[in-house]
């Protein structure tokens, strides 16, 4: 009995250790690359630009999302 109980043990330990150092691990970032094409001369790309920037802000900050870095 005794010894099914340390085997019990031994076992929980290897578990939560491997967990431990799965949930502590440093994550990588997920870089994601959006493209915004344009018709020529229809729209004005500057302020297009602009515009989308700030879309993907707002909609990363509802989102929850942090750390995110937009570049043009």
């Amino acid at each position: 009995m005794r010894q099914r109980s340390i085997a019990g043990i031994v076992i929980l330990l290897v578990v939560a250790s491997g967990l431990a150092c799965s949930v502590l691990r440093p994550k990588k970032s997920l870089p994601w690359h959006v493209i915004l094409k344009l018709d020529d001369g229809q729209y004005d790309h500057d302020a297009a630009v602009k515009l989308t920037v700030n879309v993907l802000k707002t909609r990363l900050n509802a989102a929850g999302v942090y750390n995110f870095e937009i570049q043009r």
